[in-house]
């Protein structure tokens, strides 16, 4: 089923984490624009669509996500700018100690908490999988994944990253999997 409208998409995406639909356990909050552009991929979305998602669309679905149960264990964001309050509600969804996180996956969100968000989620120690793809991290951000990384959070097993590495970024990155045992 393609959706024919944003507020389609997030009607369908709120019923379902609010009824505990067992079977939905992947929040893909994606900028329709970019997904009907990617190429190789299907998107959900009608190829009429051509508004993006407003921050309030996003931290709707992220705050829907932390009010309803804890099927959701796969967060995957893309393509929009990650600013402080996406940041705050992505930080509250994650707050949640019983809640066990497969995977958080970003691509190409940009944004100057990122690297600060990724910190404070990481740490809490029930995530399994970070995926990074061309977020344009720079030193300061590849410096905050390296402490991540250093931190040794019990859970998180897997990095999955695509990016520029510039060779001081590379060295501050290896030095937080230099002490990594996870």
């Amino acid at each position: 089923m393609k959706f024919e409208t944003l507020d389609e998409f997030i009607e369908d995406a709120t019923e379902r984490m609010e009824q505990g639909d067992e079977t939905f356990r992947t929040l893909d909050i994606t900028n329709p624009v970019a997904e009907n552009h990617l190429e190789g991929e299907d998107s959900r979305f009608s190829d009429d669509i051509d508004e993006s998602l407003e921050n309030e669309m996003i931290i709707q679905l992220l705050n829907t996500a932390r009010t309803s149960g804890h099927f959701i264990n796969d967060l995957f964001l893309g393509f929009f700018q990650i600013d402080h309050e996406i940041s705050l509600a992505l930080v509250q969804l994650f707050e949640d100690e019983n809640r066990s996180w497969k995977r958080l996956a970003i691509q190409r969100c940009p944004g100057r908490v990122l690297e600060s968000c990724l910190s404070i989620v990481a740490t809490r120690d029930h995530l399994e999988s970070i995926c990074l793809y061309q977020n344009n991290l720079g030193y300061t951000g590849f410096s905050s994944l390296a402490m991540i990384l250093a931190s040794n959070p019990a859970k998180l097993v897997t990095l999955d990253l695509e990016d520029y590495i510039s060779p001081n970024s590379a060295d501050a990155l290896a030095a937080g999997l230099k002490v990594n045992s996870t």
